[in-house]
């Protein structure tokens, strides 16, 4: 199958942060990554149910902030408005 993506888009390359190409871009590498982000999705999800049934809001939304990237330790963000605002 490489080698149909290469025939198809023989210029196929990954840039880095700057733009410049770097090495090709492997498709079975992007298949493998794409395969593990979702398999941990799925564990997020079906911990997060299991979860949500028992009650456990402190893990669901400890899980919804997993979901969502927001692992990090952080302090509650506040949701009022800045004082210059009032």
């Amino acid at each position: 199958m490489t080698t149909q993506v290469e025939v198809l888009m023989p210029d196929l390359q990954a840039t880095g942060g700057n733009g410049s190409p770097t090495a090709p871009v492997s498709l079975a590498g992007l298949v493998k990554a794409a395969s593990e982000i979702a398999q941990r999705r799925r564990d997020i999800l079906l911990r997060l149910k299991h979860h949500l049934k028992a009650g456990e809001n402190e893990k669901v939304i400890e899980l919804a902030r997993e979901l969502c990237g927001m692992e990090e330790e952080h302090e509650p963000e506040s949701h009022r408005a800045p004082e210059s605002v009032h």
